[in-house]
């Protein structure tokens, strides 16, 4: 060769002069990595980060996005991750193009260093080696696009992390709550329910039991409930309540005179005087003769006035004194009174409380009140029932036995104690008050005693006379509900990668070029075949070549300088470089094959690892399952990184390892088949690339060109984007409850039978029948069951052993424990008509006033046997009609030996039928004596106090039941339930028993069929009253001396939070990795790509050197003769096939003329075989 000194203008200008071509426009450019393209990218990134920020704006006002339901789950956990891996996806095309173009960018306008562009490689290269080559090299897209690709796979990582699901309060506001009452009240009801009221008050002071729903202390309201929301729910309601106060006004005392003295007490009469006020004749009382102090609240009424507008409260507080020398004479020693007016309100209320909670504890709020008009009640008409409206009671209420207050006499007497009024003692009760009458001498404290009393006492008269009405409010609802949030710290890391992109792709669109590069797509091996039959000096520098490796080659063309040109036959690259000291080179002989990463046995190690990654997910996955949860955690951001970017990188670096494995597969495909020993057709080896396409247009094309190891791992790539969607919903934390073994302990004996003392012989009537009152506090009033006690059971007290922690984390758990309770257990006997033979009469002297009389069994007290019978009157002076009745009768059992005492067991007969006017239509009895059983029953108590959980009542084991019969069993007089002189053809029993808190239709009563139904709820009534009375008689009874029993509970703690792998992401993961698995091992086994090559084939130079010696290039000059589309598209290579190998055949003389050399024998290079040769040349 002759030395050349041109320069690459001179170069351009000679060789169109020497060769008359006329300059043209190369046809083709990256069709991805043009500015529309670029432009849409920009503004998918654009919408992407609205989209985020959006999403958080939501979620930081409403605390979270939305609420996580399952048909949801996987959408808010597989969607911020599907759709950037889909960005990510079309973005590796605008990434390939980038890179694939930059060497024909380089040399389009000035020719440039074989190290920067026919050598220069950034397609194979690992994207932080191409990002500092491409700035290195000043090629700004290459660095953009690599950099923005390492971007997108950040994004793709933290998007897994993006949303965490957590339990938040969400505001719900309008939110539909119904209201159950109304305040429609008349005066004429209010009477009949003072002694209920009184009962009311008596059992939340002295029986822990709260107060009824739509009252408090102090003002009725409107019942409500939120049965659609969670029982953890807060919720504010505005409301209406109904309250009567008093306004007190200090009043001066007049003495009118002393009344005689009857049966040892003294009175005084005054007159009691205000402002605006004046009441006669006030009788004050005072305790006992012997004791000269009184206090009393009494209804006055003011002079001149009427109607019930005059009527007031009258509260004093007194004390006299004897004359020394005439004890009868009697003076007011000092007195304190108020005379109060009352006032009904109405008030504007705003409740808070829990929707599973008691309406009565909720936490009220007054918004506004103002004099209620109600058309049937005036303030007045409250004083009477609440001052005396329980004058009517059968006794036995628990303030009879509180009402002590403290006298003392003077300095040096001692303190006595005495009962003073149940009115004011209630008030005392009410305020904390000391038990001491002294104070009430105060008129501070006067006024407080009596107004609490006072609005306390309307207060329930108000709740008993108010009707049931359903309506609808509107109030606010703060639920603890499971949303999705958007954690910060992905948003911010994916907005400022996002924002980088946007810049970085307008720095893109401002850089690339419009103009085209190559006549044809230079990834595929014909379009090289066709430049390079226009580039002789390449050619030549690259002859012998075929087997070097890329080291050999930059030697080879280390100096030179190469620029493209276009001509009327095709693109060419030209060399300017001088040729002053180019030498012949010896073709190399030695072959060295290159092994891409990864290599065979790296591909095998990966295998392994994925079949162990496979075989931890379904272990982990069984311990998830197994042991609720993988762990705890505590829920904070950084924690909810670990397990959802953690997996998500690794499942990455698969999906990388895959994606490498594929690309040396596609590179590598179309020379492997022209490896085999019959080579390859044109189409299916130079015609073909799998490069510079998608994968579904990969599949295609693998599938008509039979490329199966392409197919495998394109089809095993394309799995692997559905990894890191997948893995995004692998792991989240859910509440699941903690279970722990905790030691407790029965506090006393009580109820082992062994440790209750045995009965007296005397019964001890009020502490008895205490329990049957409160027992109507709960079937009368709806009230809950007192501590320790459920239904017809009577639980031991149960104290935790040690210390089980702060209250805050045991606040919402709660204990399973299995006790031994006590339970009334009555032997009972069915009765028919025939053996009661009832019998009515008419009452002697009246014309329409019957009487009902039937013989009952007198049991024995030593084998529950009748022993005599006795006539019964069920009832009498009842004007008779069709209706049912139901009547009980208490008496004890017949004792063996009369004259010798022994404690005494009750029988109670339960007698019910159906009167058709003055006959009996049917009628059955029950007797029954009273026993007792034990029962083993599982409880649940909540924490922090150890109450009985409503919502999981005690559950007795009946085949633990065991018969206890020295037991003693309260009386059972059930007539202290009644709180009226009469019900209608119903005594006290029988009326709670249909019109109770679990009342039966009065229609069941003498029903035919309906028999079995009585008694059950009879034999429920029974052991419900009787567990009232086991709780406050017989637990007192107890033997507290007594060891106390250990008692192992399982303490629940629901607030726990644990991590749980997804079963179904499991599955699918493992079903993806698994067919990844098959897939690579079966694209390797069909293709071993570290036997292919001697070097990497993703530079100009290296192709062309494995074409520099092959006939092709000759012959494509000659195709340049024919006009053709594309090349190697003409009848020149119709039936031609192509090998890759050491060229060995004998070169054809024809050939020698058109070219200067074929090539000899032992090259290494692309060739088509010499039969192809000789029937390809005879076409001419």
């Amino acid at each position: 060769m002759t030395p050349r000194t041109n320069t690459g203008s001179e170069k351009k200008s000679s060789s169109s002069e020497e060769y008359h071509i006329q300059e043209q426009t190369p046809g083709w450019r990256p069709c991805y990595l043009r500015r529309r393209v670029l432009v849409v990218f920009a503004i998918v990134f654009c919408l992407i980060i609205a989209a985020l920020e959006t999403l958080n704006q939501i979620s930081q006002a409403h605390n979270g996005i939305a609420s996580s339901i399952e048909s949801r789950h996987y959408f808010w956990t597989y969607g911020p991750t599907a759709i950037l891996t889909i960005v990510a996806l079309f973005w590796s095309r605008v990434e390939f193009q980038a890179k694939q173009s930059a060497p024909w960018y380089s040399i389009l306008h000035e020719p440039q260093d074989a190290e920067k562009s026919v050598l220069l490689d950034y397609i194979s290269e690992m994207q932080p080696v191409s990002i500092w080559g491409a700035l290195k090299n000043k090629h700004f897209t290459v660095a953009a696009g690599v950099t923005l690709s390492i971007l997108l796979r950040l994004l793709v990582i933290f998007s897994t992390g993006l949303f965490s699901l957590q339990q938040v309060q969400v505001q719900k506001n309008n939110f539909p709550i119904q209201i159950h009452s109304n305040f429609n009240i008349k005066n004429s009801t209010l009477q009949d329910f003072g002694l209920q009221a009184y009962d009311i008050l008596n059992g939340v002071l002295f029986q822990d039991l709260p107060f009824p729903e739509g009252s408090t202390a102090n003002f009725a309201f409107q019942k409500f409930s939120a049965s659609a929301l969670p029982s953890d729910a807060n919720i504010t309601v505005p409301i209406e309540g109904l309250m009567s106060d008093l306004h007190c006004e200090v009043a001066d005392v007049t003495v009118k005179g002393w009344p005689a003295a009857r049966s040892g007490y003294i009175s005084c009469l005054v007159d009691l005087t205000t402002p605006s006020c004046k009441i006669s004749n006030v009788t004050l009382e005072f305790i006992t003769d012997d004791v000269p102090f009184g206090a009393d609240l009494q209804i006055g009424h003011c002079d001149n006035t009427n109607g019930s507008g005059g009527r007031r409260v009258v509260a004093t507080s007194q004390e006299n004194k004897a004359d020394d020398s005439m004890p009868s004479n009697r003076t007011l020693a000092r007195s304190a009174a108020l005379i109060c007016k009352p006032s009904l309100l109405s008030l504007s209320l705003k409740a808070q409380v829990k929707a599973s909670g008691l309406s009565s504890n909720a936490q009220f709020k007054t918004v506004g009140f103002q004099n209620a008009t109600l058309p049937g009640l005036t303030a007045g008409d409250l004083i009477y029932p609440v001052i005396d409206g329980f004058s009517n009671t059968n006794g036995f209420r628990a303030i009879e036995q509180h009402r002590e207050v403290a006298v003392k006499y003077s300095a040096q007497s001692q303190v006595t104690r005495y009962a003073a009024q149940s009115q004011v003692a209630l008030g005392m009760w009410l305020t904390g008050a000391a038990p001491k009458l002294e104070p009430l001498f105060k008129l501070d404290v006067l006024e407080n005693v009596t107004v609490s009393y006072y609005r306390a006492m309307a207060a329930q008269l108000l709740h008993l006379g108010s009707q049931q009405e359903k309506a609808t409010s509107y109030g606010q609802a703060t639920v603890h509900e499971n949303r999705v949030l958007v954690s910060q710290l992905p948003l911010r890391v994916m907005e400022a990668s996002l924002s980088l992109g946007v810049l970085l792709l307008g720095w893109m669109i401002f850089l690339v070029s419009r103009e085209t590069l190559t006549q044809w797509n230079p990834s595929y091996i014909a379009s090289i075949v066709a430049i390079l039959a226009n580039s002789e000096d390449l050619r030549q520098s690259l002859r012998g070549t075929g087997a070097a490796s890329m080291e050999d080659i930059h030697t080879r063309l280390a100096g030179r300088r190469y620029y493209l040109q276009s001509t009327p036959r095709g693109t060419a690259i030209l060399d300017i470089s001088e040729d002053s000291n180019e030498l012949e080179f010896e073709p190399t002989t030695e072959y060295v094959a290159w092994k891409p990463f990864p290599s065979f046995a790296s591909r095998a190690s990966g295998f392994v690892v994925i079949a162990m990654i496979i075989a931890a997910l379904e272990i982990v996955l069984h311990l998830s399952q197994t042991g609720n949860g993988i762990g705890d955690i505590a829920f904070n951001e950084y924690v909810h990184y670990l397990w959802t970017i953690i997996p998500a990188l690794i499942m990455v670096l698969i999906s990388m390892f895959y994606s490498t494995m594929d690309f040396n597969t596609r590179c590598l495909a179309p020379y492997a088949r022209m490896k085999q020993s019959n080579g390859a057709t044109i189409k299916d080896s130079l015609e073909l690339s799998f490069m510079d396409t998608l994968g579904l247009h990969n599949i295609v094309i693998s599938i008509r060109s039979r490329h199966f190891a392409v197919l495998a791992t394109t089809l095993a790539t394309g799995a692997a984007f559905f990894l890191t969607i997948v893995t995004s919903g692998l792991y989240s934390a859910t509440d699941i409850p903690r279970h722990i073994v905790s030691n407790f302990t029965q506090n006393g004996s009580f109820p082992n039978p062994k440790a209750i003392a045995p009965v007296a012989l005397n019964i001890d009537e009020y502490a008895e029948v205490t329990g049957i009152v409160t027992a109507k506090y709960i079937l009368q009033d709806n009230l809950t069951f007192p501590r320790w006690t459920w239904d017809g059971l009577a639980l031991p007290e149960i104290l935790p052993h040690a210390l089980l922690g702060p209250s805050w984390a045991i606040e919402s758990s709660y204990v399973d424990l299995r006790v031994s309770a006590l339970r009334a257990a009555p032997s009972c006997r069915l009765r028919t008509s025939a053996e009661l033979n009832p019998n009515i009469t008419l009452e002697d002297g009246s014309a329409d006033k019957f009487r009902l009389t039937v013989n009952l069994p007198r049991l024995s007290c030593s084998y529950n046997t009748p022993k005599i019978n006795f006539t019964q009157e069920l009832f009498s002076k009842k004007p008779l009609q069709s209706q049912h009745f139901g009547y009980s009768v208490q008496y004890p059992c017949s004792k063996e030996d009369p004259m010798r005492p022994s404690p005494t067991l009750w029988t109670n007969s339960y007698i019910w039928g159906q009167l058709s006017n003055t006959s009996v239509k049917s009628i059955m009895a029950l007797t029954c004596m009273q026993y007792a059983e034990t029962v083993e029953s599982s409880v649940r108590l909540k924490f922090p106090g150890l109450e009985i959980a409503e919502d999981h009542p005690p559950v007795p084991d009946e085949s633990s039941a065991k018969f206890v019969p020295d037991v003693y069993v309260p009386i059972s007089e059930w007539w202290v339930l009644g709180d009226r002189e009469s019900y209608p053809m119903t005594d006290a029993f029988f009326y709670f028993l249909t019109a109770g808190k679990y009342g039966i239709p009065i229609e069941d009563l003498g029903a035919p069929g309906k028999s079995e139904k009585v008694i059950k709820a009879i034999k429920r009534q029974i052991r419900l009253i009787t567990a009232q009375q086991f709780n406050s008689y017989s637990r007192g009874t107890s033997n507290e001396t007594k060891s106390r029993t250990r008692l192992v509970g399982n303490i629940t703690m629901p607030n726990r939070l644990r991590l749980i792998q997804d079963a179904t992401s499991t599955r699918i993961l493992e079903g993806i990795l698994g067919v990844m698995l098959v897939l690579g091992i079966l694209g390797s086994v069909i293709m071993n790509t570290d036997h292919v090559l001697p070097k990497n084939p993703c530079s100009i130079a290296a192709v062309a050197s494995l074409l520099a010696d092959s006939n092709l290039i000759d012959r494509r000059a000659l195709e340049m003769t024919v006009p053709s589309a594309k090349p190697l598209q003409s009848s020149l290579f119709s039936q031609c096939c192509a090998y890759l190998g050491w060229r060995d055949g004998k070169p054809s003389p024809e050939l020698l003329a058109v070219g200067e050399e074929m090539g000899s024998r032992g090259k290494f290079t692309i060739y088509l075989d010499s039969e192809d040769e000789s029937s390809g040349w005879n076409m001419f």
